[in-house]
């Protein structure tokens, strides 16, 4: 089993493990941000109004509605839960692009401000949350959040409670077999400082709390296969060209052209499984 340790300021701040197809890459040996460097990322990371991966968000919200909407062809209402929300997005796409006897919610321990259907708790807060959100739901989404449980089995188990018998469960996580993620593994033995760079990125080490996992298929499958059953999985990039130009917000407007050209190559070999993404689409088991 090979292995990368990534460092931060001089001290190791996590280790890689990488392991073969059908199980997950892991993040072990984390160093976590104290509580007020956590509170300090968040309170900065809300400050700003504008989201700057809003339309590369806007552009996957479609892509998976497209997929799993036959799922609610048959209910004229319900209730949905988008855990780990951010600031919203995508309760207000669903708000938007379901019948209006739907009623959506969204939960993140993180919220800058509540709102009526959007909470401050986490998921282990759902079960005693005193009538402020349905105690069931027939759609509960994580996008671009199942990676950050430390222990996934946790937080399955409390889904398992929430989540109507039949219910539909969309997870959408990083994909270890992603063309840029099998390139810092091939870097590895040439070069542990760029491999480290690349992977530092890749698992958000710097993000409170950071990718602890990297799943493909197989290991995500067998990950939840004790009370879902999977109805679907497709891949999805994070890079869509209607988004390219926002979604490199950080570098200098001069450089970004060439970013971009980069990335339209990178999408040119990024296709199917080799995206950045997978989505997978289960149902809860009766």
């Amino acid at each position: 089993m090979r292995s990368l340790k990534l460092f931060s300021e001089n001290r190791i701040r996590g280790q890689i493990y990488f392991n073969g197809p059908g199980i997950a890459d892991e993040l072990v040996n984390y160093s976590e941000l104290d509580k007020e460097g956590q509170d300090k990322f968040y309170e900065k990371f809300y400050s700003s109004e504008a989201n700057p991966l809003a339309k590369t968000r806007e552009i996957q919200f479609k892509q998976i509605f497209t997929v799993t909407k036959e799922h609610f062809s048959e209910k004229e209402n319900g209730t949905s839960l988008d855990i780990g929300c951010g600031r919203g997005e995508y309760v207000s796409f669903l708000n938007s692009h379901l019948s209006s006897n739907w009623k959506c919610f969204g939960i993140e321990p993180a919220l800058a401000q509540e709102k009526e259907n959007l909470k401050k708790i986490s998921i282990e807060d759902i079960s005693s949350n005193s009538g402020l959100l349905p105690k069931r739901f027939e759609y509960i989404s994580l996008l671009d959040v199942f990676e950050h449980f430390k222990n996934p089995e946790n937080q399955l188990l409390e889904i398992n409670k929430i989540l109507e018998a039949g219910g539909l469960l969309i997870l959408k996580v990083p994909n270890k077999n992603a063309i840029f993620y099998k390139l810092g593994k091939f870097l590895l033995p040439f070069s542990k400082k760029i491999s480290s760079r690349i992977f530092f990125g890749l698992y958000q080490v710097n993000f409170p709390p950071p990718h602890f996992y990297y799943y493909d298929a197989e290991s995500l499958t067998e990950k939840i296969e004790k009370y879902f059953k999977v109805e679907e999985v497709f891949y999805i990039s994070e890079c869509p060209l209607g988004g390219l130009w926002t979604r490199f917000w950080m570098v200098p407007i001069l450089l970004r052209p060439i970013l971009i050209v980069f990335t339209l190559m990178y999408r040119l070999t990024a296709v199917s499984k080799f995206n950045d993404s997978l989505v997978l689409v289960a149902t809860k088991k009766n």
